[in-house]
């Protein structure tokens, strides 16, 4: 493998990017209402934050954000379009 996302639930997420540097991010503070799915929301997250081409690190920010959203929701693997884009928004304005 070239590539390494590993996912610690609650906690966050530790990655490297294309230049192999090692990063972290820790998880967005969401109210957590199931988990069942998130581990795939993440997984199709990154796949789709891929698909924009802007790196890793967009990439797994995305990822994170779909997850968080998953989470919030009673259904499993649920997501809210727009309660992703607010919580990869409110992640974009921190860095």
């Amino acid at each position: 493998a070239r590539r390494a996302v590993v996912t610690v639930g609650s906690h966050g997420v530790a990655w490297v990017d294309e230049a192999g540097a090692e990063h972290w991010a820790d998880a967005h503070d969401v109210r957590q209402v199931n988990p069942i799915g998130a581990g795939d929301s993440f997984v199709g997250g990154l796949l789709r934050g891929l698909a924009d081409d802007r790196g890793w690190t967009h990439a797994v920010g995305f990822a994170a954000a779909v997850a968080g959203a998953a989470v919030e929701n009673p259904t499993a693997g649920y997501v809210d379009p727009l309660r992703v884009e607010e919580l990869f928004g409110r992640a974009e304005a921190l860095r």
